[in-house]
């Protein structure tokens, strides 16, 4: 809702010296983030990352000692290859056949625009359609998300090789609900390679295992250090010390950009227009003005609300979080 606050800085000393038209409050997020992944399969034995805390590319994000190799998807198992106390030197151990003859690749490009449909993760249950005229169906699961990418491993439902689909948070097949667009590949039987000695073989030949499963282990002697690999803050951890992760899983992100992030009705979206340059001040600074402008305006479906996302054009490394006021004002 809009606010109109003036003549207030002597009285609450929280607005500028400058005068003031319409207010909005709102907070700093993450405008862009980047991912740091393990260096390989093992046990996380120090994971000394916080949420919250600024972090350069070579801060250590994790130390990973014995390795451990698990399912990339639901499948059986076709053939073992390497036997538990032999070494394997960079060659396949065992294959894994998938359970669906489907794997499809989207991109969240086409996302219908709402705050919601822009945030995708892995494990997602998400519903798929054609778009020729939506008579094929399925529903899968969001395995990996890379950028505007993700890939769906489908758990049931009929497609066509090379069809193209969209793809759905909700079975209702919304408009609103869009998470994005993909095509549909052939799946294909997956080598899994390792280097080491086999400690343990987990699975047996023709046994049928679960996305995630534990399939073998190996010895690893030497200790890997995995690092940021960007200046920023860390906006989250997904994972702790005792744990195991897979080479190339995602284990924290950290944000590298900052955007601000206010809520208006929707009468306010004439002064928050795309392009628009605004003032902000931080609550922790009342007197400053800052330059911003609206970069994007999402409007949530059959909601009298929206959110502006705004991108600061002054100030950088702006804490997450951090309580901002905006002004269609300037001094």
């Amino acid at each position: 809702m809009k606010k109109i606050l003036r003549l207030l800085a002597a009285a609450l000393c929280l607005l500028p010296a400058a005068a003031l038209g319409s207010v909005w409050q709102g907070s700093v997020e993450a405008a862009r983030t980047a991912e740091v992944r393990a260096t390989a399969d093992g046990i996380l034995e120090r994971v000394p990352l916080r949420p919250g805390e600024w972090v350069t590319a070579d801060t250590e994000a994790a130390v990973i000692r014995e390795s451990r190799v698990f399912a990339p998807f639901d499948g059986r198992v076709n053939g073992i290859r390497v036997l538990e106390g032999e070494e394997a030197a960079g060659q396949t151990v065992l294959t894994v056949e998938p359970v669906s003859p489907y794997d499809v690749y989207c991109s969240v490009k086409d996302a219908y625009k709402t705050v919601e449909n822009t945030r995708v993760s892995g494990g997602q249950r998400v519903w798929i359609r054609c778009s020729a005229d939506g008579s094929h169906r399925a529903v899968g699961r969001v395995t990996t998300v890379d950028g505007l990418d993700f890939h769906v491993e489908i758990l049931g439902g009929e497609l066509f090789i090379g069809e193209s689909v969209f793809v759905y948070r909700e079975g209702s097949f919304k408009d609103g609900d869009r998470l994005g667009t993909g095509t549909v590949l052939e799946s294909e039987e997956t080598g899994i390679r390792a280097t080491g000695v086999i400690l343990s073989l987990r699975v047996t030949e023709g046994e049928e295992v679960e996305r995630g499963q534990l399939l073998f282990t190996l010895a690893s002697s030497d200790e890997l250090t995995a690092r940021c690999g960007a200046e920023g803050w860390v906006t989250e951890v997904l994972v702790q010390a005792g744990g195991s992760a897979k080479e190339n899983d995602i284990l924290a992100r950290v944000a590298t950009q900052m955007q601000l992030s206010v809520e208006a009705g929707t009468a306010d979206a004439a002064a928050l227009r795309e392009g628009t340059e605004l003032s902000y001040w931080r609550a922790d600074d009342p007197h400053t003005l800052h330059a911003c402008r609206v970069t994007r305006v999402l409007k949530d479906v059959g909601s009298e609300k929206l959110t502006a996302v705004l991108e600061p054009l002054e100030e950088e490394n702006l804490p997450i979080g951090l309580t901002v006021y905006v002004t269609d004002e300037r001094e």
